[in-house]
């Protein structure tokens, strides 16, 4: 499979391109090299007349390239075959690794630590004694008062946790 590659430095004069993104390249990894400006194949891997040597990351043609200008527009075309280097390699994968780590702060078990800050909570009323308390509802009033209690302690517990 190929890939289209738009990083190069183009020297028409030395008949040489450098594949910025590349740090060596072998000859075989590079299919198609066209000059969209002029509209010219430069180098074609399949014709003994359009091909060059490469040295690192830098191709030198065989083809007179004198004539053209180094802000023409080359459409590249190279096998995507590519080995990064053990460097970017290493790179790739610790980027990998980061994006794998949880959000938030685990313990050895894997479950999400939770801290609860001591902020201001609601004021809880207790109420001891309840005299001419009627049903609600066709419920005893005294669960609607303790539905309340457990509500508003709730409430002031979960408006408080931060997950770390």
């Amino acid at each position: 499979m190929k890939i289209k590659l738009d990083n190069y430095t183009f020297n028409p004069a030395a008949k040489t391109v450098t594949f910025t993104d590349y740090a060596s390249l072998d000859l075989s990894d590079v299919i198609l090299i066209t000059n969209v400006t002029d509209g010219t194949i430069i180098f074609n891997f399949a014709s003994p007349n359009l091909v060059g040597s490469v040295a690192a990351n830098v191709l030198t043609l065989n083809y007179n390239t004198s004539t053209m200008s180094s802000t023409d527009k080359l459409a590249i075309y190279l096998d995507d075959s590519y080995t990064p280097s053990s460097d970017e390699a290493l790179v790739l994968l610790r980027r990998m690794v980061k994006l794998m780590e949880p959000l938030a702060t685990q313990d050895s078990a894997q479950r999400q630590r939770v801290t609860i800050d001591a902020g201001t909570l609601p004021a809880v009323t207790t109420v001891t004694t309840v005299t001419n308390v009627t049903g609600l509802g066709g419920v005893d009033a005294r669960f609607h008062y303790t539905d309340q209690a457990r509500n508003a302690y709730a409430n002031g517990i979960r408006a408080n946790i931060t997950n770390s």
